[in-house]
């Protein structure tokens, strides 16, 4: 493959995309490949286009890119200086690094109408997940902050004069507990999810830029005082209008486990005891 194939472009002629019709681009990060059971949050995050900017977001993408010498864009390894991006974490390439990360985030902007990100402290998870059956239903922690992400593109889709039920919503592949989202998602909103890799579809780089960069963010909100400010590779991608949801461990009963419409059965003594000796 070359950096001149364009799959997104592909996908749209395969499944007869018009240009009016609005696509999510949503990816999953967490450390080590996304276990709930190894990092502190767990982020869903990604942008809302039109097929017709999605277009003209990869051939401006590509090309900022190449101008760099690079092939494509995955946030933690350029952040970290890993892999391809090996040397870019330098101080002599800072400047090549900011400048590069102004014109992909400037990209960001010109072609995403809007973006969304949900946030789950895992602890606070296992903690309502003792309570509650949520893993037995499909709320681990990816599920939920998919469906609770869909959910809100939907809410905003409504209110911006889109009409929901056209959306289409494609994922980064490899997300933990994908076919758990995917039956969320089938009996919740009738919605089937495209699973699809971000090292081919652009658009889902940007989605992985955000999704990191909120999971670097997230511990910094937490307490009366921020540790340092916000990372400015940040604060360039929040000047799209941003909707993030932050579940914190209180969150889970209020918002979702006592809500009756979401059925979400107690656990019995017995459940109780079988997850404390599992530790699912």
């Amino acid at each position: 493959m070359t950096s001149q194939y364009d799959a997104f472009e592909h996908l749209r002629r395969a499944l007869f995309w018009e240009e009016d019709k609005p696509i999510a681009m949503l990816t999953f990060y967490a450390d080590d490949a996304g276990h709930k059971d190894s990092d502190n949050y767990v982020v869903i995050a990604g942008y809302v286009g039109l097929v017709a900017q999605w277009e003209r977001f990869c051939s401006d993408w590509r090309l900022q890119l190449a101008a760099k010498g690079l092939p494509e864009f995955h946030a933690s390894d350029f952040f970290t200086g890993n892999g391809i991006y090996k040397g870019w974490d330098s101080k002599e390439r800072q400047h090549d690094k900011e400048e590069l990360l102004t014109g992909l985030a400037q990209i960001v902007r010109d072609y995403s109408l809007a973006s969304f990100s949900c946030f789950i402290d895992v602890h606070g998870w296992f903690r309502a997940n003792d309570e509650y059956l949520l893993d037995e239903v499909g709320f681990s922690p990816f599920p939920l902050g998919g469906r609770t992400v869909v959910e809100r593109v939907r809410t905003w889709c409504a209110e911006s004069g889109f009409d929901p039920s056209r959306v289409e919503y494609i994922f980064d592949q490899g997300s933990h507990d994908w076919g758990k989202l995917q039956t969320r998602l089938r009996a919740d909103f009738d919605i089937e999810p495209i699973e699809r890799n971000r090292r081919k579809i652009r658009p889902l780089q940007a989605a992985d830029w955000i999704a990191y960069e909120g999971f670097k963010e997230i511990p910094q909100s937490e307490g009366p005082r921020r540790i340092r400010k916000i990372r400015d590779s940040y604060l360039a991608l929040l000047k799209v209008p941003s909707d993030p949801i932050i579940y914190r461990p209180s969150d889970f009963i209020t918002q979702l486990c006592s809500v009756p419409k979401m059925k979400i059965p107690r656990r019995s003594e017995q459940g109780k005891a079988a997850v404390r000796l599992t530790g699912c």
